[in-house]
Formats: C-alpha cells, structure tokens, sequence
C-alpha cells in the first residue's frame, strides 16, 4: 500500500489535521451518533497503537454500528488478514442489502 502514489502523503496529512504530540484537535466520537446509515468499523484485534476497546467504543455511538474484529492482524486487517477482512465485509454487505 506504501507504493500507491500519494497513500502515504494523505495519510501522514490526514493524521497531522487531528492530532500533534500533545492532543487530538477534535474528538469525533460525539458526532458519530449522527450517522443513520449501517456503519462497519473493522479492526486488527493485535492493533499496537489503537486497542480495540477503542473500537468497540466507537460502534457504542452508532445508530447502526456493527464492528468485525480480525484475528491475527495489528493496524491494516485489509492486508495482513484479507481473506477475513473480505468475508466480514461480504457479511456486513450481504445484511444491508
């Protein structure tokens, strides 16, 4: 994913418009009540940087939240585990459908 011109660059921008060494500029948490639409938070259970307590948090305010824990993966599920991260999102697909 590293190699895809301009990942990283938006990445690294987006994370630096939330958060510095001292805070997080905005906490997004209590506006996630406003999505009305099925919402699907997938999440590397062995996440090193993000504890998926966080996750579970998060899928808490959503009107329609539903959250797929993937085994075995840390912070990017969508590569380390995708036969998982594609059968859970095939499952969410499927039940919105």
């Amino acid at each position: 994913m590293a190699k895809i011109p301009g990942l990283l660059e938006a990445g690294l921008s987006s994370l630096r418009a939330q958060l510095n060494l001292f805070v997080q500029h905005q906490i997004l948490l209590d506006s996630l009540p406003q999505l009305q639409i099925p919402t699907l938070i997938m999440w590397g259970i062995n996440d090193l940087v993000l504890p998926n307590n966080q996750a579970e948090n998060a899928v808490s305010h959503l009107q329609q939240g539903h959250l797929a824990l993937i085994p075995n993966s840390r912070d990017i599920p969508q590569v380390e585990r995708p036969e998982l991260f594609t059968a859970e999102l095939n499952k969410f697909l499927d039940s919105v459908e």
